[in-house]
């Protein structure tokens, strides 16, 4: 079976070097203003604080001690989301075991990430193929960097259909109802880009 898949991911996984790694936590979502002046609840600081603590943890022994930056407002699309960079130097282990602690992040799998996984598994109903993977060019010889994004916000091509997908994460105090929402808003980068072909305007 011949599909396309294409995507628009806000989230970078993993930047390699021989030197360095590099990282976000991104969580939070909510539309777009004229600027960047959104006002961030308890429930979504909190969430990525939860993502950035599974970061920090995933990577503790493989280099030297991480550096975050102040979690900021950041835009992707028609979307703001809070964003926390994380480096750390000097890495002790290759590109494949950075993938290996990384991946499944938090915002497509839960915490605990096993028992997330698990329920996931044995209760979402459909099979995920590559969305909520990863994707980018793999260079695991030599000083060659990596540089891999995690596979959100994507659209499955094959024939005559177009699968979108996207994703929302629920913690303590999220509501259904504007969770929802999000995921509406989410899908407008993939639509867009979907009228816009249609239209020719590419």
């Amino acid at each position: 079976k011949r599909q396309i898949w294409m995507g628009a991911s806000p989230e970078t996984l993993l930047k390699y070097s021989t030197k360095e790694i590099q990282t976000v936590s991104l969580a939070g979502t909510q539309k777009a203003n004229m600027n960047l002046d959104a006002v961030w609840r308890p429930k979504e600081l909190r969430e990525q604080e939860y993502v950035t603590q599974y970061i920090e943890k995933a990577v503790e022994g493989l280099a030297d001690p991480t550096e975050k930056s102040q979690p900021k407002t950041v835009r992707a699309g028609n979307l703001l989301h809070l964003k926390t960079m994380i480096r750390a130097f000097n890495p002790r282990v290759g590109l494949s075991r950075f993938i290996q602690v990384l991946h499944p992040t938090p915002a497509v799998c839960g915490i605990p990430a096993n028992e997330a996984k698990s329920y996931l598994l044995a209760n979402e109903g459909y099979p995920r193929s590559y969305y909520s993977g990863y994707l980018g060019e793999l260079n695991e010889k030599g000083t060659d960097e990596s540089e891999l994004y995690v596979n959100l916000r994507c659209m499955n091509i094959h024939k005559d259909h177009v699968h979108v997908y996207v994703g929302g994460g629920l913690v303590e105090g999220s509501e259904p109802e504007q969770e929802w929402q999000e995921t509406v808003h989410k899908s407008q980068s993939m639509l867009h880009l979907l009228r816009n072909s249609m239209e020719g305007l590419g």
